[in-house]
């Protein structure tokens, strides 16, 4: 079986799809709900659990001028979005507040349909934070396989893993 592996914006991979120009793409929500939804694609496999069985999606990047600026906004926001992910994941997988998740989400997200919100999958988000050193080796040595990333070009992904705001957001929070 042969793969032309194209790299291509969320966006346009729903525009591919309408114009027959691609088979298959790797898509994240909300495009994962829309292309069926509008007859576009069908959901024939989830990056996670099939391919990743604990795959996340999801990561908090800081810039280094904020990390150096703003030490201490840098610290409480990422206890604020620590809240924020385990708020939203309890809303996504015990109901608990959903209706108002939702609301919020409708209000500052692009996809303003609060009954979409039904069918969307929660992003692989992690309670406590952490980023998966393994995925994004994982996935940048398919990049390279594919030649999208040059072997001399790889990224030292245990380079730009840091925790040590997580770890100081999880000795305020708790883990989970």
């Amino acid at each position: 079986m042969d793969i032309d592996v194209v790299e291509m914006g969320f966006p346009d991979m729903l525009t591919a799809f309408a114009n027959k120009a691609i088979d298959a793409a790797v898509l994240t929500e909300p495009f994962s709900t829309i292309a069926p939804a509008r007859g576009l694609a069908v959901d024939w496999k989830r990056v996670h659990p099939y391919f990743y069985p604990d795959y996340k999606n999801s990561a908090l990047v800081y810039s280094p001028q904020f990390i150096q600026s703003q030490s201490e906004a840098a610290k409480r926001f990422l206890i604020a979005y620590l809240r924020g992910v385990r708020a939203y994941m309890d809303a996504s997988d015990k109901q608990i507040g959903w209706n108002e998740v939702v609301q919020i989400l409708a209000k500052y997200t692009a996809v303003k349909d609060p009954a979409m919100y039904d069918n969307m999958r929660v992003a692989g988000f992690n309670r406590n934070g952490y980023v998966s050193v393994e995925s994004l080796t994982n996935d940048q040595e398919f990049y390279v396989a594919e030649g999208v990333i040059k072997p001399d070009e790889k990224a030292d992904i245990g380079k730009m893993v840091d925790h040590s705001y997580l770890e100081n957001a999880l000795n305020i929070l708790g883990k989970q």
